[in-house]
């Protein structure tokens, strides 16, 4: 018999291979295709290796199965492999591809997952990082940038605004109280001097007037009484004399 066909015994003529079996020449029987092969015609006298992303796991098979969505296969596989963490692959893939810097995979993903905001990661990553205090990242992000002034950030938290009467600088983990004689806005990066005529306390929001009798420097952290023949309105820079015929105590 010629091959893809096979006689056994005292037959007469010759029968066909049939599909996911093949024969030589003269050979009494027809063999099975082995585990990554197949043959879907008859009257065959080899097999095919399945191709790349596929696989079969059975002798004597006529097709080969798709590898799913997380696997993979070289040609002529009798399983898929899985994908390792840090990479992926879609279904009837031959390799599996790193996941982009800013997500990351377990073991066989189809799909690789954002890091989260105030987290990040290289490319072919197997978890995401947080960013170190006083830097932040928007959700799938490969890097994480210092907070801007006037911000700050715990480890892997957004970036957050300093409150009024707080202040920070680029890159910041906390914020700093302001100096008594000094004030600020909330999402500062520096404190304002109290004007001439006004004083604050520590970490405040806003300088209060000196009252009326009372006087003060740019930046004073308390006002001063005038001295005795003098006086002032309330928030005043300086003390005035007082008239002809009107006197004051201090």
């Amino acid at each position: 018999c010629d091959a893809g066909r096979f006689s056994a015994g005292l037959a007469v003529s010759c029968t066909d291979c049939q599909p996911g079996t093949f024969s030589g020449s003269r050979d009494d029987s027809c063999t099975n295709c082995s585990t990554g092969a197949y043959q879907p015609s008859a009257a065959s006298s080899s097999c095919h290796s399945c191709p790349a992303g596929t696989h079969q796991g059975r002798e004597g098979s006529a097709t080969c199965a798709t590898c799913g969505g997380g696997t993979y296969s070289s040609a002529g596989a009798a399983l898929c492999a899985s994908c390792e963490a840090g990479k992926r692959s879609d279904a009837g893939s031959s390799i599996c591809d790193n996941c982009d810097g800013g997500a990351w995979s377990t073991a066989s993903a189809s799909v690789c997952s954002i890091c989260e905001v105030g987290r990040w990661s290289g490319s072919g990553a197997d978890s995401c990082t947080a960013c170190d205090a006083g830097k932040s990242s928007d959700a799938g992000s490969a890097a994480c940038d210092s907070c801007a002034g006037g911000t700050f950030s715990r480890a892997g938290s957004n970036c957050t605004q300093c409150g009024s009467g707080f202040y920070s600088s680029t890159g910041a983990s906390q914020c700093i109280g302001c100096d008594a004689g000094k004030r600020s806005d909330s999402g500062s990066s520096t404190c304002d001097v109290c004007y001439a005529g006004t004083w604050s306390n520590a970490s405040a929001s806003s300088c209060q007037a000196c009252a009326a009798g009372s006087y003060s420097n740019a930046g004073a952290s308390e006002c001063i009484a005038c001295d005795e023949g003098k006086h002032s309105d309330s928030g005043s820079p300086t003390c005035d004399a007082c008239h002809a015929g009107t006197w004051s105590n201090a």
